[in-house]
């Protein structure tokens, strides 16, 4: 039975009928609902004259992140590995956040990034996730691991931040070659929103020694102009870009059209989502530098990124 929407983009009821003498029976909902970010999802099932019955309900798993998921540090960090085409291998890895909730296990990202974006948590976990992993990095190293540098993304909310500048040099002092294994992705589309803004603000993170990429390119409508200005290091190239590469000529096309683009202004091109051995086979030959998807492997626990991918010195 198809699901209609109620007052609210994100709550939801399935019933064959629904009178409006029974709207009374839903103000408990709603009024939960109230108390909840506008991204959290309410689905019930209606039946005639009985109050409804709750299907889903994203609120209490909310309340929860608020409450224990940050305190009793329940967020944890997945590695996607990094592989460089021509040698096969690892120079990176992508720090991943995930929630390992006690009573569900591991939840899915789509399931807490956008309420941690929403009701802006995603400051503090943005800033642990930082933190983690600068210690992680500094932990590989003095165990005598190949450390590789570490990328975490950054929310919109910590670029717009005044403090963001001085958040990364803190960040930074705990270790003398700290700022070496960190790499910063932010997107197209956040950097776009207030170009110089944007620009003061990655010039002095580069100048402290950490390494920018500008993530999920072809998405956001950058001019050229534009991204020449730019303080990168590395420039992604989003995931649906390259799914499509063995889609036609087109794709193609527009994938060549990026890696040239890159290497001409003295960037290197990470491709993200690689999942089959033609679209490795594609991205070598047009000598794209490194790629990660999961073809290489899927994120992984540190405990595992350690075991398979990082060798003694």
């Amino acid at each position: 039975m198809p699901l209609k929407p109620m007052n609210d983009q994100n709550v939801f009821y399935s019933t064959d009928e629904f009178p409006q003498a029974i709207l009374a029976s839903w103000a408990p909902i709603l009024e939960n609902r109230a108390n909840c970010p506008r991204s959290a999802r309410i689905i019930a099932h209606h039946r005639p004259e009985s109050p409804p019955t709750i299907i889903q309900n994203d609120c209490p798993r909310w309340a929860r992140i608020r409450s224990q998921a940050i305190d009793n540090e329940e967020f944890v960090l997945h590695y996607q590995p990094k592989v460089n085409l021509a040698s096969g291998k690892v120079v990176g890895a992508e720090a991943l956040i995930r929630w390992n909730d006690p009573r569900t296990g591991l939840v899915p990202p789509d399931k807490f990034i956008p309420i941690l974006e929403e009701t802006g948590l995603i400051s503090e976990v943005g800033r642990w996730a930082l933190r983690r992993a600068v210690e992680d990095y500094l932990r590989w190293r003095a165990t005598g691991l190949e450390a590789v540098r570490i990328a975490v993304n950054v929310s919109p909310l910590q670029l717009r931040n005044p403090g963001f500048v001085a958040e990364i040099e803190r960040k930074i002092g705990i270790g003398a070659h700290a700022a070496d294994g960190l790499e910063l992705e932010i997107t197209e589309s956040m950097i776009m929103e207030d170009v110089k803004h944007s620009v003061s603000i990655l010039r002095t993170i580069r100048d402290m020694g950490v390494h920018v990429t500008i993530d999920d390119f072809g998405t956001g409508f950058s001019s050229l102009g534009y991204l020449s200005k730019l303080p990168l290091d590395t420039l992604k190239i989003d995931r649906s870009f390259v799914t499509d590469i063995t889609a036609g000529p087109q794709g193609l096309a527009l994938v060549t059209t990026i890696i040239s683009l890159a290497h001409a202004l003295k960037l290197k091109v990470v491709a993200e989502g690689v999942e089959t051995e033609q679209q490795y086979s594609l991205l070598h030959l047009l000598s794209c530098d490194e790629m990660q998807g999961y073809l290489f492997s899927k994120p992984v626990p540190v405990e595992d990124f350690e075991k398979r991918f990082l060798g003694r010195m």
